[in-house]
């Protein structure tokens, strides 16, 4: 979390979680995908301590910037993006607007300075972690890193992460409107919005 300036990771929070995502790995021992590459990157998968060691602080970099990116968009929003979160909680607008600011975080902070920086390791841990409503309403991002994992050619990955710092912006501002518009029950009209099949 940040607050402030001041981002507080746990540590062992995190390498807990990455363990969890190793075990799960294990279990279905995919040959290939963002974590056996992650792994791979990581060290020899047979010392899982080390393996943890060397992820860990990859999470910890790649949760530093997404909340660098929390901070800016934060900026963008400003207060009406959290007045709109507490007055529909435990929804499926909740979920799909806790996504599209996440979204904009990581087109913002994340994705651009892991690929700047050239750190695959820390990309493949990424996309190992990159599921649910965030992915489900970004599919243009997952093809994008398969494409540079097998051209090795970066530029249309970073071409889409561009590219989503615009699209989500203006989306947030969208939802944003929409909370202006229909107040407390902006919930269904923002599920159209961004979910249109299933609302």
């Amino acid at each position: 979390m940040t607050l402030g300036n001041t981002v507080f990771i746990r540590q062992e929070s995190v390498r807990r979680f990455l363990w969890e995502k190793v075990e799960e790995w294990h279990w279905t021992k995919k040959k290939d995908g963002p974590m056996a590459r992650a792994v791979e990157y990581c060290g020899n998968d047979e010392d899982i301590d080390a393996v943890l060691d060397t992820m860990t602080e990859q999470e910890i970099e790649v949760m530093i910037l997404h909340e660098i990116g929390e901070v800016r968009a934060g900026e963008m929003l400003g207060a009406a993006w959290e007045q709109l979160l507490s007055e529909i909680p435990r929804s499926k607008a909740e979920l799909i607007i806790r996504a599209v600011r996440d979204n904009l975080a990581d087109c913002l902070a994340t994705l651009p300075a892991l690929i700047d920086a050239g750190d695959h390791g820390s990309l493949h841990l990424y996309f190992a972690n990159f599921f649910g409503m965030r992915k489900h309403l970004f599919p243009e991002l997952m093809p994008a890193y398969e494409q540079w994992v097998s051209s090795g050619q970066i530029a249309p990955l970073a071409k889409v992460a561009a590219d989503g710092g615009k699209h989500w912006l203006t989306t947030a501002q969208t939802i944003l409107a929409l909370y202006r518009k229909h107040d407390r029950g902006a919930g269904p009209a923002i599920e159209r919005l961004l979910d249109p099949e299933a609302a």
